[in-house]
């Protein structure tokens, strides 16, 4: 049996480069704070979201939260005008506009 077979080693060159993250919001910042949910509808996103909001708005009661459900699906193409979030060209211009400090991104599980 000679057969060949194409591998993945563990400790292969890095493919794609670190990204710098930006800065974390200090706790004496989160009343202020307007926080974006993305929600991408997988997994239990529609469930963990709320009770999220919830505790951050008793925690820090001055806190905006955009909840998901305000813009949708952030990988729904009928959304934003056929493009995902971060690549809608009007992006940035609306994250001004609603003053967004902070988002929490994923399916919340």
């Amino acid at each position: 049996m000679s057969e060949k077979y194409q591998v993945v080693w563990p400790s292969s060159r890095i493919f794609v480069p670190d990204r710098k993250q930006a800065p974390r919001l200090k706790e004496s910042e989160l009343n202020k704070a307007v926080i974006l949910e993305l929600n991408h509808m997988h997994y239990r996103g529609v469930e963990i979201f709320h009770i999220l909001r919830d505790e951050l708005k008793k925690r820090y009661p001055g806190i905006t939260v955009i909840p998901w459900d305000d813009i949708g699906d952030f990988r729904d193409m009928r959304n934003f005008e056929s493009y995902e979030l971060e690549r809608w060209p009007k992006f940035k211009s609306w994250m001004e506009e609603h003053k967004v400090t902070a988002a929490i991104g994923g399916m919340g599980a």
